[in-house]
């Protein structure tokens, strides 16, 4: 009894108790120190993961339009090509033209003098752009052959024996009379292979006319739809729209290689596409594939455990509305009136093609995605695991496809005189090509080319002007190295095509705010791109944004 009573009054280790729930205390903060830090851990490589995969898409998002706006200046390339044909290589026939040639000197130099559109030059009313298929025409009234579009009225009518004076003179001298009916006889057939010379003129211009604006008509039909149609299986659009599908394509579509096998052919003539198509060499990858990769190599250990993957998909990725002016195209006919044939150049075609596309700004192009990973942490064991979500955005930004309306790049230049359109194109931020200036100096820079009957001398149209380099994405060496004047000799005047500019490489996605050449990347707020997203998102994306 007395022992009991010592042990009890005994002191000794009371303290181990307390040590003992100090050291469990401790350890649970130790323990709950870890599974923080290595809950931060995991939450910031996740989070590092999603911003890496969201700018590996945004990244390919990139260069697909990139590829996009490479291609729509193909489609701008072809039409400026067309203009080139019918304001210059047709045009230039017409007497007021601005033509720096030398021998017609005086020619330009008067119409020179009336600086601005051509098309709207007051003392100039009728001076519209007309397709007059030839220099010259085989004069059958002696003296050679002459310019016929370049004149106001052409001689028509042969000269003849004045009527009844054969037989007049016949009652007296037959002989005479027998050879003034010859003279009258050939100068009537003469009179009749000139009309018929003429009327055939007339007709070979339409055919050229027609002819020649179907032909740059199937080419943007082609490139367009080859492309740039957001709704044609194979198109650039929708391949990008076909992002995460089984439908993504693993090749170059058929149609790439059909127009690809026209550009490389060697088809001689204006039917040949080869100066002005470049061929894709490769095709779009699936930026979703290429973000869930991305993701996955960045994870750590304990976050793929239980890892998941979900793109916050929107419907589209990307529209396009293509651009198709009206405008007339005019060719000259030559009418008899009086004793000449004057040449009449408001004999119109109606013609509407493809001349570039302009992305659709009510679809907003971006990447985003949620990560999600159930790490295990070591002092939870037998507990329900944390689960971890990291969302991350990420969109192209920095330049444009196509012109934000379609009055800002001019088309068309109409006149109101006539109450029509004609085909036109901005040069510069204040030019349009049927300025005089303009026209002078495209036929200035293309001399060479002509005078040497060479069948690039359309080139100095498709070199990129200042305005472009600024709104277009360039790929090809023809069209994306500095150009000066193409001449061998230095032009007097100034042009659109005698300034050096830079064009940014589109392989390099290095861009800014204020340079358009190209598309780049950054990463979004979540916030900005939720209203873009399905409905389907947005509840649970808000529950994890607060």
């Amino acid at each position: 009894m007395i022992q009991i009573k010592n042990t009890l009054k005994n002191s000794k280790g009371q303290a181990a108790i307390f040590i003992l729930m100090l050291f469990s205390l401790i350890f649970m903060f130790f323990g709950m120190a870890i599974n923080i830090g290595m809950l931060v851990h995991h939450k910031m490589n996740l989070q590092n993961a999603a911003d890496m995969a969201a700018l590996s898409a945004a990244s390919e998002q990139a260069r697909i339009l990139n590829m996009i706006g490479w291609k729509n200046y193909e489609l701008r390339k072809n039409f400026k090509y067309f203009l080139y044909e019918y304001w210059v290589e047709y045009n230039d026939r017409h007497q007021y033209f601005p033509d720096p040639r030398p021998i017609y000197a005086s020619r330009g130099a008067a119409n020179l003098a009336h600086p601005g559109q051509w098309t709207k030059n007051p003392s100039r009313p009728f001076t519209v752009p007309s397709f007059c298929a030839g220099d010259v025409f085989p004069s059958m009234f002696g003296g050679g052959d002459f310019r016929a579009c370049e004149a106001t009225s052409l001689p028509g009518t042969i000269i003849g024996p004045p009527t009844g004076l054969a037989a007049a003179l016949g009652a007296f001298d037959p002989v005479t009379g027998a050879l003034l009916t010859a003279l009258e006889n050939l100068a009537q057939q003469k009179q009749t292979q000139t009309n018929k010379l003429w009327e055939q003129y007339s007709i070979e211009d339409e055919r050229v006319a027609t002819v020649d604006t179907g032909i740059f008509r199937k080419r943007s039909e082609d490139l367009y739809q080859a492309y740039l149609n957001t709704n044609r299986e194979g198109s650039i659009p929708w391949i990008m729209n076909q992002a995460g599908t089984a439908d993504f394509p693993q090749g170059r579509p058929q149609s790439w290689r059909t127009i690809e096998q026209m550009a490389l052919s060697t088809t001689a003539g204006r039917a040949s596409m080869k100066d002005y198509v470049n061929p894709l060499q490769e095709v779009p990858r699936d930026f979703d594939v290429l973000a869930r990769l991305t993701a996955q190599k960045n994870l750590n250990r304990g976050n793929q455990e239980g890892f998941t993957f979900t793109t916050l998909r929107p419907n589209q990725y990307v529209k396009l509305r293509p651009i198709q002016p009206n405008f007339s195209v005019f060719w000259t006919k030559f009418n008899k009136i009086g004793g000449d044939f004057v040449p009449d150049r408001l004999q119109e075609i109606k013609a509407r093609f493809y001349t570039a596309v302009a992305k659709d700004p009510a679809v907003k192009t971006f990447y985003a995605l949620a990560l999600t990973s159930t790490p295990d942490l070591p002092f939870l064991p037998g507990l329900k695991p944390w689960k971890l979500t990291a969302i991350a955005a990420a969109q192209p930004f920095g330049s444009r496809i196509g012109p934000v309306n379609d009055s800002e790049d001019n088309y068309v230049s109409c006149i109101s005189d006539l109450g029509r359109c004609v085909p036109s194109v901005r040069m510069d931020e204040d030019t349009t090509i049927d300025d005089t200036q303009v026209l002078h100096t495209l036929k200035a820079e293309g001399m060479n080319y002509e005078a040497l009957n060479d069948p690039h001398r359309y080139w100095p149209m498709l070199t990129p002007n200042n305005y472009e380099a600024l709104r277009f994405i360039f790929q090809t060496p023809e069209t994306s190295s500095t150009q000066h004047h193409w001449t061998d000799e230095p032009i007097q005047s100034p042009g659109p095509f005698t300034t050096d500019y830079t064009v940014t490489d589109p392989q390099a996605l290095s861009t800014s705010w204020n340079n358009r050449r190209g598309y780049s990347m950054k990463l979004v707020p979540i916030q900005s791109i939720l209203p873009y997203l399905p409905s389907q998102y947005q509840d649970s994306l808000r529950s994890i944004l607060h």
